[in-house]
Formats: C-alpha cells, structure tokens, sequence
C-alpha cells in the first residue's frame, strides 16, 4: 500500500520558514503547492529528488514546459493530486508538502504519518508546517522521538494506520557543530563516467538522498548524496580537473550497518549484486559495486547496535 506522508524541519514556534521563504521534503513522488513551485521558480525544471512532482493549483503557469523532472499541474485539488502521485510512486511513499498543502491533506483524512523535525529555534512569523487545518481537534498515536544533535524527530502516526516506519533519514537536520580540533569528514568523491546512472543507482537502489543537482558554471556538474543516517556525503562531478579519478577507481568504501543480512536483502531486492556475507573476527562484511566498479561495503559490528 502506498503510504502518503508530510515531513518538514520545524521551529519551536511553529514555523517552517521565516517571512519570505519556504520549506522543503521530498520522496518516491511528491505533491507540494503553488506557492513552494514559485518560490523556488519549479526548481529550475529539475527537481531535487529527481522523480514526478505533483503542484496544487488553481492555474497552471503560463508557458511553463518541463524539463528534467516530470511536473504536472493538478486543478482539482489535493487528493486528486495525492491519487495521481499514488499512481506514479509504484507502490513507494508519496511526500506532501511543506505549508498549507499538509493541513488541507490533514483535513481531508489523506496523511498516514507525520514526521517533524523540531529545531531549537524561533522564527517569529512566517510559514507555518500545518497552514490550512480547520479548528476541529486531530488525535495522533503515540509519538515516537528520535533525538539528534541540536533537533528532536517526533513521528505522528496518524489513527489506523500501520506501525511506524524506520527512524528518520537525517534530510533537513541540522549538521553536527565542528569543535575545534576535528577532522569531520564530509565529502568523498565517487569517479563515475555517467552521472545519471550512478545517480539513479545511489538513489533508486541503494537508498542515499540526493542532496544537491547544480551547475555552477559552464561544463560543470555536481551531484551530492548522503547514505541514509549519514552525516558524510558522497560527490559526482563532471567538469572539475581537480576531482578527476579514473572511473570505478574508488574502493572499499564502508557503510555501517545495524543489521547486516536486512540491508543485504533490501539491496538485494532493490536489483544490486551484493556478495554474500563474509564473518571476520565477529566483524562481518558484506561486498558490492556501482555500475563503474565503484566498490563499496556493508560492515556490521555488533557492539555497535
């Protein structure tokens, strides 16, 4: 079943964004407002998260034609968007919002779960995360909170819906502060010789957020994606003398597990070639690649869970 939730970082006074500006989620597919489409100008036809983009709206743009990312202008309100963006996800979560959008799905009973990000900050004004509810009282089950460095993630599972889903992707939370004397790691280049299968193989198969899809100047592309939990990120780029790598040069490179034969099987199901699992020492590991030769492993310390 195809699970329809709204996630934002929140201040703690309500407030996805200050006067002016906007918030931002995404997912599988996604079904946000007008507004959030004309403030960012649609992304520049190239959304983040690189899959269909649904936008509420009493009028489609003029002269608007898309480009790297599918959008579709829905006239007919919220839950004939939610519908359609149900029909494209494939069975995968369909995201709402952020703003007003969220509290008219609320209204219309269309939101399974809510998931915020409390960030310890006032805003004093702005956009709020549940614009548009009406007065009357909403129930939720039993919060689940999941606490981080400086923000706190309660997940609101809303009346007759499934048992909550794994902890939170770390999208939107805020960085860990650097003290002094630290070394953080926070970028790793991956040498890819086409950007767009590896992207779509990062993202589709193995999980990671696509974080950043810029050009910033002329013959220059740079992609940004973190692994699920992660606060180090992987870069492909294209156009940078300086990060140029052979292609499928990179090796070795871990990922740590709490679970080593559950993330082998959803890899597995999700078309990646993952060797079997190898016990060394009461360390165990297991082994796969990009579709360069990238090579990558799952490790797992029990300790550690």
């Amino acid at each position: 079943m195809t699970r329809v939730f709204a996630q934002a970082s929140v201040s703690l006074d309500g407030y996805i964004a200050g006067p002016g500006g906007t918030g931002f989620d995404e997912t599988g597919a996604i079904v946000v407002g007008r507004r959030l489409f004309d403030v960012t100008k649609g992304w520049g036809g190239s959304h983040p998260s690189g899959v269909p983009v649904f936008v509420v709206t009493h009028q489609p743009p003029a002269g608007w034609s898309n480009t790297d990312t599918p959008f579709s202008f829905v006239t007919d309100g919220v839950a004939a968007a939610i519908e359609k963006a149900k029909v494209v996800a494939g069975g995968k979560q369909v995201g709402i919002g952020p703003g007003s959008t969220v509290g008219q799905a609320l209204r219309a009973g269309l939101v399974d779960e809510l998931r915020v990000d409390l960030v310890p900050v006032t805003l004093g004004g702005g956009v709020r995360m549940l614009a548009g509810l009406d007065d009357q009282p909403r129930d939720f089950a039993t919060p689940r909170v999941i606490e981080g460095i400086d923000v706190h993630s309660p997940q609101l599972s809303t009346p007759l819906t499934r048992p909550f889903r794994k902890a939170l992707d770390m999208i939107d939370n805020p960085t860990p502060a650097v003290q002094p004397g630290a070394l953080m790691l926070e970028l790793v280049i991956v040498p890819v010789s086409d950007i767009d299968r590896a992207k779509a193989f990062y993202t589709q198969q193995v999980g990671f957020t696509a974080d950043v899809d810029v050009s910033p100047a002329e013959g220059v592309r740079v992609v940004q994606l973190t692994p699920p939990g992660s606060y180090c990120s992987i870069t492909l780029t294209s156009g940078l003398p300086e990060a140029e790598m052979p292609p499928g040069s990179l090796r070795s490179l871990h990922l740590v597990v709490a679970d080593i034969e559950a993330a082998r099987s959803q890899l597995i199901e999700r078309g990646v070639d993952v060797a079997p699992t190898e016990d060394s020492g009461g360390v165990f590991y297991a082994r796969f690649a990009d579709p360069d030769g990238n090579t990558w492993v799952l490790q797992h310390m029990p300790w550690r869970s």
